[in-house]
């Protein structure tokens, strides 16, 4: 994970991934994957992520939240990928409904 301002850099492995819920916000599917970590970063207490997607379910953002809000952290290239790999895998994006125009 990176910290604000780059002050912190960490390449964790995150486990036990899960998808705990899936939003339609208009033309974005949220998509909120908890996880855990063998090492958590100093300052978050409860990470997990939000994934956005735009309408074609191709990725568009990740964010870091703790405790279910936004954090000061962000997603490392690795990281990102695990999460990526995780929803191809459970096939998570093919099997999103196509409800509210999607």
């Amino acid at each position: 994970m990176i910290g604000h301002g780059f002050s912190e850099y960490q390449e964790l492995t995150l486990e036990h991934l899960r998808v705990e819920d899936i939003l339609h916000m208009g033309q974005w599917i949220h998509v909120y994957v908890s996880f855990k970590l063998d090492s958590i970063p100093q300052g978050l207490s409860d990470p997990s992520a939000l994934v956005i997607l735009n309408d074609e379910k191709e990725v568009v953002q990740m964010v870091v939240l703790d405790e279910g809000c936004d954090s000061e952290y962000k997603l490392t290239e690795v990281e990102q990928k695990q999460i990526s790999t995780f929803l191809q895998e459970q096939k998570v994006l093919e099997n999103l409904s196509c409800k509210d125009g999607f």
